[in-house]
């Protein structure tokens, strides 16, 4: 379950790091695909939506997200133009949404574990009680 999340963070950093790559010349472009392309879009809008769509913070992700993928366009389109002072400050928006879309998967992350282990309490009580005066 949380392996998941952890990929999809891991994801969307290695994404950015692209962008950051374009922007200092340290690699010629970046994939830019549309939000649902991208391998955390893949797993929003499969994984994701199957397994936390009543976390209400899935939906907040996706439209983060979409705003992401707006904004890296823009970056390539600046960067291209040579307006590298422009997407330079767009890439700040950028890191700032990347923040998050890190923050929000966390957020779900949280919300599936405690989820997981609220259902475990109801479905096992003893053994919880057991687990939670056990003197270890």
């Amino acid at each position: 379950m949380l392996l998941d999340i952890t990929h999809a963070r891991l994801m969307h950093l290695e994404w950015e790091l692209q962008l950051e790559k374009v922007l200092s010349g340290r690699a010629k472009t970046a994939a830019i695909g549309t939000h649902d392309e991208c391998m955390l879009g893949h797993w929003i809008y499969n994984e994701g939506m199957q397994k936390y769509s009543s976390i209400p913070e899935l939906e907040i992700l996706e439209q983060e997200h979409k705003s992401f993928h707006r904004f890296a366009r823009q970056i390539i389109r600046e960067h291209k133009a040579g307006q590298n002072n422009q997407a330079e400050k767009t890439f700040q928006t950028v890191k700032k949404l990347s923040k998050e879309i890190i923050f929000l998967l966390t957020v779900i992350e949280l919300s599936a574990f405690r989820k997981k282990h609220r259902s475990y309490a109801i479905r096992h009580p003893l053994k919880t009680l057991s687990t939670l005066f056990s003197k270890k």
